[in-house]
Protein backbone atom coordinates (compact mmCIF):
# COMPACT_ATOMS: atom_id res chain seq x y z
CA UNK A 1 0.00 0.00 0.00
CA UNK A 2 1.36 3.38 -1.01
CA UNK A 3 0.81 5.80 1.90
CA UNK A 4 0.59 8.82 -0.40
CA UNK A 5 -1.84 7.78 -3.12
CA UNK A 6 -4.66 5.30 -2.98
CA UNK A 7 -7.43 4.64 -0.49
CA UNK A 8 -6.00 6.56 2.47
CA UNK A 9 -5.25 9.52 0.26
CA UNK A 10 -8.83 9.46 -1.01
CA UNK A 11 -10.17 9.57 2.53
CA UNK A 12 -8.33 12.81 3.27
CA UNK A 13 -9.14 14.30 -0.11
CA UNK A 14 -12.82 13.64 0.61
CA UNK A 15 -12.44 15.13 4.10
CA UNK A 16 -10.84 18.35 2.84
CA UNK A 17 -12.92 18.64 -0.34
CA UNK A 18 -16.13 16.64 0.10
CA UNK A 19 -18.39 15.87 -2.82
CA UNK A 20 -21.92 17.04 -2.07
CA UNK A 21 -24.79 15.28 -3.79
CA UNK A 22 -28.26 16.70 -3.46
CA UNK A 23 -31.43 16.20 -5.44
CA UNK A 24 -30.50 18.63 -8.22
CA UNK A 25 -26.71 18.69 -8.47
CA UNK A 26 -23.33 17.32 -7.47
CA UNK A 27 -20.54 19.67 -6.44
CA UNK A 28 -17.48 19.99 -4.23
CA UNK A 29 -17.41 22.13 -1.15
CA UNK A 30 -14.14 22.99 0.56
CA UNK A 31 -14.29 22.65 4.32
CA UNK A 32 -13.84 25.74 6.46
CA UNK A 33 -10.39 26.76 7.68
CA UNK A 34 -9.68 26.96 11.38
CA UNK A 35 -7.11 29.80 11.38
CA UNK A 36 -5.82 28.62 14.77
CA UNK A 37 -5.04 25.17 13.36
CA UNK A 38 -4.64 25.17 9.56
CA UNK A 39 -3.11 21.66 9.70
CA UNK A 40 -6.21 20.05 11.23
CA UNK A 41 -6.80 17.15 11.29
CA UNK A 42 -3.37 16.07 10.02
CA UNK A 43 -1.54 16.95 13.23
CA UNK A 44 -3.64 14.41 15.12
CA UNK A 45 -3.57 11.58 12.57
CA UNK A 46 -1.38 8.65 13.66
CA UNK A 47 1.14 6.47 11.84
CA UNK A 48 1.55 5.99 8.12
CA UNK A 49 -1.81 7.53 7.22
CA UNK A 50 -0.43 10.84 8.50
CA UNK A 51 1.57 11.03 5.25
CA UNK A 52 -1.60 10.83 3.17
CA UNK A 53 -3.20 13.60 5.16
CA UNK A 54 -0.28 15.99 4.70
CA UNK A 55 0.03 15.00 1.04
CA UNK A 56 -3.62 15.88 0.38
CA UNK A 57 -3.82 19.02 2.53
CA UNK A 58 -2.11 21.03 -0.23
CA UNK A 59 -5.16 20.84 -2.47
CA UNK A 60 -7.35 22.24 0.26
CA UNK A 61 -4.83 24.95 1.17
CA UNK A 62 -4.53 25.88 -2.50
CA UNK A 63 -8.20 26.82 -2.46
CA UNK A 64 -8.56 28.38 1.00
CA UNK A 65 -5.38 30.46 0.62
CA UNK A 66 -6.36 31.40 -2.95
CA UNK A 67 -3.32 29.90 -4.66
CA UNK A 68 -0.82 31.77 -2.49
CA UNK A 69 2.06 29.35 -2.96
CA UNK A 70 4.39 31.32 -0.75
CA UNK A 71 1.88 30.78 2.09
CA UNK A 72 1.54 27.09 1.23
CA UNK A 73 5.32 26.77 1.41
CA UNK A 74 5.38 28.44 4.82
CA UNK A 75 2.67 26.09 6.09
CA UNK A 76 4.58 23.03 4.87
CA UNK A 77 7.81 24.31 6.36
CA UNK A 78 6.14 24.67 9.77
CA UNK A 79 5.20 20.97 9.89
CA UNK A 80 7.55 19.13 12.22
CA UNK A 81 7.66 15.67 10.66
CA UNK A 82 6.03 15.66 7.21
CA UNK A 83 7.54 18.65 5.41
CA UNK A 84 8.67 16.73 2.33
CA UNK A 85 5.33 14.95 2.06
CA UNK A 86 3.58 18.30 2.22
CA UNK A 87 5.85 19.82 -0.44
CA UNK A 88 5.17 16.82 -2.69
CA UNK A 89 1.43 17.35 -2.25
CA UNK A 90 1.68 21.06 -3.00
CA UNK A 91 3.62 20.17 -6.13
CA UNK A 92 0.96 17.64 -7.07
CA UNK A 93 -1.75 20.31 -7.00
CA UNK A 94 0.45 22.97 -8.66
CA UNK A 95 0.24 21.23 -12.03
CA UNK A 96 -3.55 21.15 -12.52
CA UNK A 97 -3.96 24.62 -11.02
CA UNK A 98 -1.45 25.82 -13.63
CA UNK A 99 -3.44 24.15 -16.41
CA UNK A 100 -0.52 21.74 -16.81
CA UNK A 101 1.73 24.47 -18.14
CA UNK A 102 5.29 23.48 -17.24
CA UNK A 103 6.66 27.02 -16.74
CA UNK A 104 3.71 28.14 -14.60
CA UNK A 105 3.98 24.99 -12.49
CA UNK A 106 7.70 25.55 -11.94
CA UNK A 107 7.00 29.17 -10.98
CA UNK A 108 4.63 27.99 -8.25
CA UNK A 109 7.23 25.57 -6.89
CA UNK A 110 9.86 28.32 -6.93
CA UNK A 111 7.79 30.03 -4.23
CA UNK A 112 8.64 27.29 -1.74
CA UNK A 113 10.83 28.52 1.15
CA UNK A 114 14.04 26.66 0.29
CA UNK A 115 15.78 25.22 -2.74
CA UNK A 116 15.30 21.66 -1.43
CA UNK A 117 11.57 22.34 -0.96
CA UNK A 118 11.40 23.67 -4.53
CA UNK A 119 12.92 20.45 -5.88
CA UNK A 120 10.52 18.35 -3.80
CA UNK A 121 7.57 20.43 -5.02
CA UNK A 122 8.70 19.91 -8.61
CA UNK A 123 8.83 16.15 -7.92
CA UNK A 124 5.19 16.23 -6.86
CA UNK A 125 4.34 18.25 -9.95
CA UNK A 126 6.23 15.79 -12.16
CA UNK A 127 4.09 12.97 -10.78
CA UNK A 128 0.93 15.01 -11.41
CA UNK A 129 1.90 15.48 -15.05
CA UNK A 130 2.66 11.78 -15.33
CA UNK A 131 -0.67 10.81 -13.77
CA UNK A 132 -2.54 12.84 -16.40
CA UNK A 133 -2.30 10.67 -19.56
CA UNK A 134 -2.56 13.61 -21.96
CA UNK A 135 0.33 15.40 -20.16
CA UNK A 136 2.51 12.39 -19.37
CA UNK A 137 5.07 13.33 -22.01
CA UNK A 138 5.75 16.59 -20.11
CA UNK A 139 6.35 14.96 -16.72
CA UNK A 140 10.14 15.09 -16.67
CA UNK A 141 10.23 18.62 -18.12
CA UNK A 142 9.12 19.90 -14.71
CA UNK A 143 12.52 18.72 -13.43
CA UNK A 144 14.48 20.21 -16.36
CA UNK A 145 16.80 23.11 -15.63
CA UNK A 146 17.90 21.69 -12.29
CA UNK A 147 21.53 20.65 -11.77
CA UNK A 148 22.01 16.98 -12.77
CA UNK A 149 21.92 15.53 -9.24
CA UNK A 150 18.83 17.52 -8.31
CA UNK A 151 17.11 16.69 -11.58
CA UNK A 152 17.73 13.01 -10.92
CA UNK A 153 16.35 13.37 -7.37
CA UNK A 154 13.31 15.23 -8.74
CA UNK A 155 12.50 12.47 -11.21
CA UNK A 156 13.24 9.67 -8.71
CA UNK A 157 10.96 11.19 -6.05
CA UNK A 158 8.21 11.49 -8.65
CA UNK A 159 8.75 7.83 -9.56
CA UNK A 160 8.31 6.83 -5.93
CA UNK A 161 5.01 8.66 -5.45
CA UNK A 162 3.09 6.46 -7.82
CA UNK A 163 5.73 3.81 -8.33
CA UNK A 164 5.60 4.38 -12.05
CA UNK A 165 7.30 1.65 -13.99
CA UNK A 166 8.46 3.47 -17.09
CA UNK A 167 11.55 5.23 -15.84
CA UNK A 168 12.89 5.98 -19.30
CA UNK A 169 10.60 8.91 -20.06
Amino acid sequence: INPLVGCTSGIFLEYHVPIIIDTTQTYTQFRQLDPQNPNAPCDSVPGEVRKSCFYEIGQWWDEVYQRDYQKLGQLCQAISDQQDTCFLGVGNVSAPTSNYEVAATIDKCKQMPSYSAQVTCRSGASWSFYAEPTRRNLSTQVCDGLPADDRERCVQQADLIGERTNKSL
